[in-house]
């Protein structure tokens, strides 16, 4: 999912394993968040609830038309012409603060687009339970600490580069998988699509938080017969962990993070064409730093990965880095920007190169009133694929612009 408005070095084969193994770990991070869980309730007592939890309904929908231009000698689908994007979703929110301080609360989104036949249209449902003084626990279907606490470069597009809205524009004649490799963007997702997870967030002290997470095998659910994978592809016991600093100094304002994914492979599939002959481990790293004042702010993000194993359903590997830097500015209802973004992968394992895809960017917005934004971009994408010849190659232009109500 992305939020309703705003986005998201070298080729590395680090291979870094955790001491003492990935169940050590595993270990550890259950202690910490069962030791977090076993305070609060120490804490909670036999207190009540000081008002029942009542539900509220909150939400975006955006509705963007763009007219594209792509280069029909090169390969890959011709993608030019006008066209209309909508992204809806429909979120359902309660929570309650109990007699001692805590705070319960659940969440559920819910994909509300027209063209959405997946059948899973649930994508993101969880409870939280949070202690000013303790900090917060997460259970449920979300996206992992590294990705949530992840710092990128700034902007005010609605699509941003470092996702894969611009596909639906321009194509994608590689069929590098998007978001979860870093060749369209350095957030960290990797695989790990709202899965199934017990986190944990530490209180932000002298600007610093720290999160942790943990989700468990994909054959792990809890809804007989439904098709609620941890993940989209075959993996498991995924460790997930990041550091975010937030403060200000003399009007200046900083904001960075890093933070790493640590997955295992289930193995291939019958018939999916995957191998999985190579070791079984995955990490990938994602970081990032913005500097603000005023209302300038500057800053960029990266990702890398090594990959050892593909996922069931992803036929190419991820193996790969990406950067992005750009720069915005806004001031009362405003706001403009600029970025750039490079990606490299692996792709097809049986063909020898790297898939690449950079893109620049400009975009601009204007609050019209609560809840009521415009927004319009145009942007530049270019794919080398690593196939001889242009097959897999393309390069266009398109130029967006719509409105996004937020509720």
């Amino acid at each position: 999912m992305n939020p309703p408005w705003g986005s998201r070095i070298g080729r590395n084969k680090l291979a870094v394993r955790p001491t003492g193994g990935v169940s050590e770990i595993m270990k550890k991070v259950l202690l910490g968040t069962s030791a977090l869980v076993a305070v609060s309730v120490i804490a909670a007592g036999s207190a009540e609830a000081a008002e029942k939890i009542k539900l509220s309904v909150g939400g975006y929908s955006e509705h963007t038309v763009g007219v594209a231009d792509t280069d029909e000698d090169q390969g890959g689908t011709d993608r030019g012409g006008f066209g209309i994007f909508e992204d809806q979703e429909i979120s359902f929110k309660g929570s309650t603060t109990l007699d001692n301080g805590l705070k319960v609360a659940f969440e559920a989104q819910l994909e509300a687009s027209s063209g959405d036949t997946s059948g899973d249209n649930f994508d993101e449902v969880f409870v939280t339970v949070t202690s000013a003084d303790l900090g917060q626990i997460l259970v449920g279907s979300e996206n992992l600490p590294n990705y949530k606490m992840g710092i990128e470069y700034p902007t005010v597009s609605r699509s941003g580069l470092s996702s894969g809205d611009y596909t639906f524009w321009l194509g994608n004649p590689t069929g590098s998988d998007i978001p979860d490799s870093p060749i369209a963007s350095t957030i960290g997702r990797y695989g790990a699509n709202d899965p199934l997870q017990v986190s944990y967030y530490s209180p932000r002290l002298a600007g610093v938080q720290i999160g942790v997470g943990y989700a468990p095998s994909a054959d792990v659910e809890g809804a007989a017969g439904a098709d609620l994978d941890s993940f989209d592809g075959g993996q498991e016991d995924t460790i997930s962990a990041a550091i975010n600093y937030k403060n200000e100094f003399d009007g200046i304002g900083v904001h960075g993070s890093f933070g790493f994914l640590y997955t295992e492979s289930l193995g291939a599939v019958s018939g999916s064409g995957v191998s999985d002959t190579d070791d079984d481990e995955f990490m990938g790293y994602n970081g990032g730093l913005q500097v603000s004042y005023g209302g300038f702010t500057v800053g960029g993000g990266f990702a890398f990965t090594n990959d050892d194993f593909t996922p069931t359903t992803v036929t190419q590997s991820p193996d790969g880095y990406s950067f992005n830097i750009g720069g915005q500015y806004k001031t009362g209802p405003y706001g403009v920007s600029v970025g750039y973004m490079y990606g490299e992968v692996e792709g097809d394992r049986s063909v020898s190169g790297d898939d690449e895809r950079w893109g620049i960017e400009a975009a601009g917005t204007y609050n019209l009133g609560p809840g009521v934004n415009l927004h319009a971009s145009v942007a530049y994408v270019e794919w080398e694929g690593e196939s001889p010849g242009e097959a897999d190659d393309a390069e266009g232009v398109v130029g967006i612009a719509g409105i996004v109500l937020s509720f």
